[in-house]
């Protein structure tokens, strides 16, 4: 068993590419994001109320569709770039074709079965499905498999703002829930237009399902965990609070629940930059140098994770005041419990999404599988007494349990005690913070010295790491 040394540390180079593709994610997803939040508030103000709410359910059931016909393959396939960018060309056309032909086979179906009950919906059926078409299409998953991240945030942030663009004339010209999707649809086809492009595929992707029986047969793992991430991870203790507690409380609840999702995209950004290069150190048959890379970034993200813990801690309920309005203030406890799961995520699913360059993809399901069995039992137990607080413990209690599962099987856990125990402890000064107002401010400074600290450590290559066990060793 090949092991890593006490001083195990990425190169500077890796470490810097790293924090330039997080960096180059992040702010093409901030831009997006606020582009497309602009886009809510103009559509909230333009459509009626009934209108506004059938845009949603369109939203929703579009996203549902994605993730039922991804399929897992853009994980997979961005692995494959990482290791033979050279075969881009066959490899988005075998990647993209199986994912839009589920895609269409299940627009077809949805269609077919409106049209017996109610036909006059079948446009909105199509627009709810156009409006999500352009992430089945998209070349994202090729774009970061070659390390392409600033064409890929350019993207990213041409879709937002062709959305509020869209949502603008929709304003000014229509009242309709239909018209709403056709400005969501053309943000998403105008982003994956854009990653097409900036893949630099020498011809338009061919349709092909050659291998398609073998793709998926390796694929499967991830698309499952992608559903059952999505059935835990999309606003189910939402539901909960609303139909048990009331309409007012879920809707407090998802002001700190938004920001929360919103921290936890460094986490999913890391993951995202760590895999190409962990792929091919692995395919190389430099295990070590892949273990070192993941291990020496997990100071720098668990610091992020302090710090926005830290941050909640001291002005949670302002902070909510000031980006919600002054009623999210009363969720200042809840936030604080939920920012709580932040440091845990950070360092847990780059670990776990790790396991797709080694091609151990039951390893990402399985903390998956673990977070989501734990989050839908303590919702259904802890939300009907304890209201945002229950729905709070369950998210934190699920996702410090996925990232205890994933180190384990990605077999890093020993690697990582000391970073462990900071976390636990930092968890456990959470728990005082949530219990006891008067001293949540002194605890969230000592949150943020510890975050600082370890978030410069880990910026400088992180080296003091026990051994742990290389990824792809077996």
């Amino acid at each position: 068993m090949l092991e890593a040394g006490p001083n195990a540390a990425p190169p500077v180079s890796d470490r810097r590419r790293v924090a330039g593709s997080v960096a180059a994610l992040a702010a093409g997803d901030l831009v997006n994001k606020a582009a497309r939040f602009a886009a809510v508030v103009v559509l909230t103000h333009a459509l009626p109320l009934d209108q506004y709410g059938l845009l949603n359910v369109g939203v929703a059931l579009g996203g549902i569709a994605v993730v039922l016909t991804r399929l897992g393959l853009p994980d997979l396939g961005a692995r494959e770039a990482a290791i033979a960018p050279q075969d881009r060309d066959t490899l988005a056309g075998r990647i993209i074709t199986p994912q839009a032909a589920s895609f269409g086979a299940l627009t077809c179906a949805a269609c077919c079965v409106v049209l017996l009950i109610k036909p006059g919906a079948v446009p909105f059926v199509l627009l709810s499905a156009a409006s999500t078409l352009g992430l089945i299409l998209s070349a994202d998953w090729l774009l970061r498999g070659m390390e392409r991240m600033v064409p890929l945030a350019l993207a990213t942030a041409a879709g937002g703002i062709v959305t509020l663009a869209g949502s603008l004339i929709v304003a000014a010209a229509s009242n309709s829930a239909l018209a709403g999707l056709a400005a969501l649809a053309a943000g998403e086809l105008i982003a994956a237009i854009w990653t097409v492009r900036s893949a630099q595929l020498a011809r338009i992707p061919r349709p092909s399902l050659r291998g398609a029986r073998g793709l998926l047969r390796e694929s499967w793992p991830l698309a499952v965990a992608g559903a059952v991430t999505y059935a835990y991870y999309a606003n189910i203790d939402t539901v909960l609070l609303a139909a048990t507690r009331s309409v007012e409380e879920a809707g407090l609840y998802s002001g700190p629940y938004r920001l929360f999702l919103a921290l936890n995209t460094t986490g999913i950004f890391a993951a995202y930059a760590i895999l190409p290069l962990a792929a091919r150190a692995l395919e190389a048959r430099a295990p070590q140098q892949a273990q070192a890379l993941i291990l020496g970034l997990l100071p720098a993200l668990a610091g992020f994770g302090l710090l926005c813990l830290g941050v909640a801690e001291v002005l949670g309920g302002r902070l909510l005041e000031v980006v919600f309005g002054e009623p999210f203030g009363a969720m200042a406890t809840t936030f604080v419990i939920l920012c709580a799961a932040v440091p845990w995520y950070a360092v847990g699913y780059p670990v776990g999404y790790s396991a797709i360059a080694s091609g151990h993809h039951r390893r990402l399901l399985t903390g998956a599988a673990v977070a989501a069995v734990l989050n839908l039992v303590l919702n259904a137990a802890l939300i009907p007494p304890l209201g945002p607080e229950g729905a709070g413990i369950a998210t934190t209690v699920a996702m410090v349990a996925a990232a205890l599962t994933w180190l384990h099987v990605q077999q890093m856990l020993a690697g990582v005690r000391p970073l462990v125990v900071l976390m636990s402890l930092s968890t456990l000064a959470a728990v005082g913070a949530a219990l006891a107002d008067d001293v949540r401010v002194e605890i969230g400074v000592l949150t943020l010295l510890a975050g600082t600290g370890l978030l410069a450590w880990g910026s400088a290559g992180g080296r003091r790491f026990l051994r742990a066990r290389p990824p792809a060793a077996r």
